[in-house]
């Protein structure tokens, strides 16, 4: 069996401002059928509150990446159009342990530990080695792209 962690983006949703969400669900392999989600997991995506306006133009999920120790990472972007001005924060929204009860654990209060203004970060990846941080990639609409290494964050 498998675990799949799907993050929703969260943003513009019928004129209402959503953070996103995060959902959980076993995934056997050896059982075809229909992807089902209980409504026990899955929460409510929580962002670092420094700094972000409830703007339809945040999304609380632009990717989500899981460490060797289990602590899942996601960036939330601002994206007001293809001109900018972009943020993104990058930080641990939760905990996941396929083994335990309860196998995501949301961060309720999380942390910006990466602030990126300028840069609309759309993938997460494993840091280089040697470099302690994580990589991450942009899409920054009418300025490319770009990919870089971050530094390991401040404690």
């Amino acid at each position: 069996k498998l675990l799949v962690v799907l993050g929703e983006r969260g943003g513009s949703v019928s004129d209402a401002w959503t953070s996103g969400r995060l959902r959980w669900t076993a995934l056997d392999l050896d059982r075809p059928g229909p992807l089902s989600i209980d409504e026990n997991a899955q929460a409510p995506l929580p962002i670092p509150s420094e700094g972000w306006a409830r703007s339809k133009s945040v999304r609380g999920c632009a990717d989500l990446f899981l460490d060797s120790q289990g602590r899942l990472w996601t960036a939330a972007t601002e994206d007001p159009g293809d001109a900018g001005p972009f943020r993104s924060v990058i930080f641990h929204v939760a905990t996941v342990d396929p083994k335990a009860a309860t196998a995501v654990r949301v961060n309720v209060k999380p942390t910006a530990r990466w602030t990126l203004d300028g840069a609309k970060v759309e993938a997460i990846a494993k840091p280089l080695s040697g470099v302690g941080g994580l990589s991450i990639a942009t899409d920054d609409e009418n300025y490319g792209a770009l990919w870089r290494p971050l530094a390991a964050p401040q404690e």
